[in-house]
């Protein structure tokens, strides 16, 4: 019997340890899944936050461009320096203006100019000017002037750019069009420090859908995906999102998309889903190991069936325990509430009827659902039992309805209570209000974001000085990031303007408790100054202990700028009061002044102009002037018309009666009602006396203009005769050159029609090149230079261009037309120099053919000297041979056979002398005839012997093998070189043995 209760323990035991792994198994299994559905839905709203703060970026990158672009030019449509613009936009690489053409004016890159932009395809679409930043699509190249459209169906260029524009309204019909080129690697670097390329990408889409950035290189730029496609279906009815789907790789991916309210593109991040889950696996497949060990423990431990005694006396414990617990927590403040495991009420605790209003009586045995304030979905109440049954726990908040109706925050904590068969029991709530909590919470979320948008600077610094906090208005006055001026001391930002004695004043009141109030002049990060109205007041802590300094700090800028120009109109205005010598005065609808210049004070016989504010025309006037000033202004006052040109009496400091002329016009005020007069009166007595003179003399002056315009056209006509018969040209220009004047002797040399110059210019119509062709800078000429200094100048080595394009050689002389001081144009006179040039050249061409001549004949009496003196010596060489030897008959003969080749070596030298007058005279005849070169080359050997054998020098005759017997030609000619070289090489030769000679060829 012992052993089969044994067996059936046994039993009992290996089901219940089944059941457990099992169930154990299921929860993990169930658990994993609710993580990974968490984990992929905290990556969804990281996605959307990232997306929220890189579309933040973009957002404020795009509104600073669009300021820049509104400064490039103002409402005068001045164009600004646009260089220095571009400080403020890192992201900008150039800025420029658009003509109407669409054709750039002006920009900040010279190879911008004149480059058309086409703004077709900008976005939003436009067919009239519009004020607003408009976007266009990628463009490939680094600016204007060397881009081209990127096509979708190809690479994304190296380098590009995002071409944008603004339409600026100058007045009610003109507008001018500002164009920049933003680089788009700023913002692809910025977005790959938020999201690597390995865990996704970020994207901006147009409105239209076009891929404008990818931080993906792949991507084609200007197509539109299926992603793109399920987003623009999106943004019709929520401006930001995320969701799942497919991305063009093929992959899952977490999608997250913001649409700008401001700008037409969507910033849209995509993550890769099996990247966000990358630690959830990780951490799941660590999860099962362990799950796996302790389930091979707890199957291990099951076989201890003894065990389970002991788990039921520990279970009996704990649950004592839980009610000594429950006891003690029902004394509590917080709300206690116990339920079985149905959720009906069972006890709740005092504190519960202080927080709900419901007393026990009032509560037990109802269903916890009569606590419901109707302000939560079913899914909400769903989670709530589903965190309970899967954990045994709950814990958050939870809206409630009190017993009189209204609605409460409470922090509501739920914990199942397991009896002996491991089911539920009972549950134990925890209820605890937290309406004075989110109270605050809500307090402080408003001061938060009255501080984050407020239209003013606010820093608050610990009590050492050093920031700890700066708003976003802050960063925007001074250029400087939170991250940048956080420790950093407020004196960063300041000009150095306001004295040590300030800053004193200044730290005493704080430092006494007191608030100080006061401006500073202080620096932007970009070097530009501004004023701000300061208000700083010392924070301290319950304990009465100074924890921090608060500053308020209002840009006072313009303000004081147009308080400066205000007290510059003033005292301009002031001024011109007191200076001008007109009567000038302003009366209000009772005819009262409210000012005048100080010359219609002093006729009046006032000190200053102020002491007639308030007075009346009687007041300062005599009485018929005044009726008369009086009168006059009544239909002004009463219609609105203007009085003009009027001429009425008055009288001088001294009493004497004159003259003014006066224009009065009516001030209208809002209503549309005449509100006073404003009046000028000048003085025109003497205007009056001279007229009176004029009238006088014009009779006689009628006369005389008569008279003069007789003899001007007298001289007029004397000047025409002469210019009609100079025989030299002669011209007249004005001050710029152009033609006011030609003569007939001008318009024959020059080819022209007189019309076809007057009025041109002259430098362009007839010397528009130098004599070579080339052109001619107006510039570089000396005669324009003249013309335009008011100088006399003559020029003789230019030329003039005939009509029919041949140069004529001149000679020109400027003759200044001197007004006043100034030259008023010039009076040009020219001839023609061809056939001065041609005999000069003529004469120059002679001179150099007599210096060659006289060359030539220098060179000839040199080579004659050697000529000569080479026969000569061979005469007397020879002479002197058969003297020594007259008594051998066969010497003797030779010598003089030598002497007798010598003599006519030196006849035909004497020859060549006549040849070379015949060679001047071009009547020098050569032979041609057979020459036999063994003779020629003998005789020549002969003669020079003697002369080697007198420097002892070896001379011998080595012929070469193909030498010819013969040859076409002049002997003497051929004796006489080969002469000349010998006797050349025994003269320079000093001793020993010369081989002189070259095969022949």
């Amino acid at each position: 019997m012992q052993k089969q209760s044994t067996h059936h323990r046994g039993i009992a035991f290996a089901l219940i340890a089944a059941i457990v792994a099992l169930s154990t198994i299921a929860v993990s299994v169930y658990s994993m899944w609710r993580s990974r559905t968490d984990t992929i839905s905290q990556q969804l709203e990281k996605t959307a936050l990232t997306a929220r703060a890189l579309e933040d970026h973009l957002s404020q990158s795009f509104n600073i461009v669009e300021r820049t672009l509104r400064f490039a030019i103002d409402e005068r449509g001045v164009v600004a320096e646009l260089s220095p613009l571009l400080r403020h936009a890192a992201y900008l690489r150039s800025l420029a203006l658009l003509d109407k053409a669409d054709s750039i004016a002006a920009s900040s890159t010279s190879g911008n100019i004149d480059t058309q932009v086409a703004r077709t395809d900008f976005l939003p679409h436009a067919s009239e000017p519009v004020g607003v930043l408009r976007v266009g699509a990628l463009r490939g190249g680094r600016d204007f002037y060397n881009s081209s459209l990127v096509n979708p169906e190809s690479p994304t260029p190296a380098i590009s750019f995002v071409p944008v524009s603004l339409d600026i309204q100058l007045n009610s019909s003109e507008w001018r069009t500002v164009v920049a080129a933003v680089n788009p690697d700023y913002f692809l670097n910025f977005y790959s420090q938020y999201i690597s390329p390995e865990l996704g990408i970020v994207q901006v889409l147009r409105y239209d859908g076009s891929l404008l950035l990818s931080t993906d290189e792949t991507q084609k730029v200007g197509s539109i995906n299926t992603v793109s496609k399920e987003i623009l279906n999106r943004i019709t009815t929520r401006e930001a999102g995320q969701f799942e789907a497919s991305g063009e790789n093929g992959k899952a991916a977490l999608i997250a998309y913001r649409a700008s309210r401001t700008y037409p593109f969507v910033l849209v991040v995509e993550l890769d889903k099996e990247q966000a889950l990358a630690n959830w696996q990780q951490e799941a497949g660590n999860t099962f190991k362990i799950i796996g060990a302790v389930l091979l423990a707890a199957l291990a431990l099951a076989g201890l069936y003894f065990v389970r005694f002991e788990r039921l006396a520990r279970k009996q414990e704990l649950d004592q325990e839980q009610l000594r617990i429950a006891a003690i927590a029902f004394e509590s403040q917080e709300g206690m509430i116990i339920t079985d495991a149905m959720a009906v009420v069972l006890r709740v605790n005092q504190a519960f009827t202080t927080i709900t209003g419901y007393s026990a009586g009032e509560s037990v045995g109802k269903d916890m659902n009569f606590l419901k304030s109707g302000k939560h979905s079913p899914q909400f109440y769903a989670a709530i039992r589903s965190s309970v049954e899967s954990t045994g726990a709950f814990a958050g908040e939870i809206l409630n309805r009190h017993k009189d109706g209204t609605i409460h925050p409470h922090f509501l904590g739920i914990t199942a209570v397991y009896g002996d068969d491991c089911k539920v029991s009972h549950y134990v709530g925890t209820l605890t209000d937290i309406t004075a909590r989110k109270s605050a919470e809500e307090s402080l979320l408003t001061l938060s974001r009255a501080v984050e948008q407020s239209p003013v600077s606010i820093v608050i610094t610990d009590p050492g000085g050093r920031i700890e906090y700066v708003n976003p208005r802050f960063e925007t006055a001074t250029g400087y990031l939170l991250s940048e001026i956080i420790g950093e001391n407020p004196r960063i930002i300041s000009s150095g303007e306001k004295s040590s004695t300030e800053y004193r004043e200044m730290w005493t009141t704080l430092i006494s408790g007191k608030t100080w109030k006061g401006e500073f002049h202080n620096r932007r990060k970009d070097g530009t100054l501004f004023w701000e109205l300061a208000s700083i007041s010392p924070v301290y802590s319950d304990e009465g202990k100074l924890i921090h300094f608060v500053a308020v700090k209002e840009d006072i800028t313009a303000r004081k700028q147009a308080d400066e120009k205000i007290r510059e109109l003033n005292r301009d205005f002031v001024a011109f009061l007191e200076n001008t010598s007109d009567f000038i005065y302003f009366k209000d609808k009772s005819s009262r002044f409210r000012f005048c210049s100080q010359t219609m004070a002093k006729i009046t016989g006032h000190a200053s102009w102020r002491d007639m504010i308030g007075k009346h025309d009687r007041e300062v006037f005599p009485e018929e002037t005044a009726k008369i000033y009086s009168e006059e202004e009544l239909p002004i006052f009463h219609d609105g018309v203007p009085l003009l040109g009027r001429v009425d009496p008055y009288f001088d400091e001294a009493g004497n009666p004159g003259w003014v002329s006066t224009n009065k016009w009516p001030s209208i005020g809002d209503d549309g009602k005449v509100i006073g007069i404003f009046g000028i009166s000048r003085d025109v007595t003497a205007a009056y006396k001279v007229q009176e003179e004029l009238e006088q003399h014009r009779h006689h002056l009628e006369a005389l203009v008569k008279q003069r315009t007789t003899a001007l056209l007298a001289t007029e006509a004397r000047a025409s005769h002469i210019l009609e018969s100079s025989a030299d040209g002669l011209y007249g220009v004005d001050c710029k050159g152009m033609v006011t004047f030609i003569n007939p002797a001008a318009c024959l040399l020059l080819g022209y029609r007189p019309e076809e110059t007057i009025g041109r210019s002259a430098h362009a119509l007839f010397h528009h090149s130098k004599p070579d062709g080339s052109p001619f800078p107006i510039h570089e000429c000396p005669g324009h230079d003249a013309v335009l200094r008011g100088h006399e100048t003559r020029i003789d080595n230019e030329v003039y261009w005939h009509a029919d394009g041949h140069a004529v050689p001149v000679m020109y002389a400027i003759h200044p037309i001197i007004q006043d001081g100034e030259s008023s144009g010039a009076v040009i006179s020219f001839v023609d120099m061809s056939e001065q040039r041609a005999a000069a050249q003529a004469r120059e061409r002679a001179l150099v053919a007599a210096e060659n001549l006289a060359r030539v004949r220098s060179e000839f009496l040199a080579n004659m000297s050697h000529e000569i003196r080479t026969p000569i010596n061979g005469v007397l060489g020879y002479a002197e041979i058969g003297y020594r030897n007259y008594q051998n008959t066969e010497k003797a003969r030779n010598a003089f056979e030598k002497i007798l080749v010598s003599g006519n070596r030196l006849l035909g030298v004497i020859n060549d002398v006549l040849d070379f007058s015949k060679v001047e005279a071009g009547k020098l005849h050569l032979e041609r005839t057979t020459v036999a070169l063994n003779g020629v080359t003998e005789e020549v050997i002969e003669v020079g012997n003697e002369l080697a054998m007198a420097k002892h020098l070896d001379l011998r005759l080595e012929r070469a093998p193909n030498l010819p017997q013969t040859c076409l030609g002049d002997p003497l000619r051929i004796g006489q070189i080969l002469l000349n070289l010998l006797s050349n090489a025994v003269k320079f030769y000093r001793d020993g043995q010369r081989h002189a000679g070259s095969p022949y060829s």
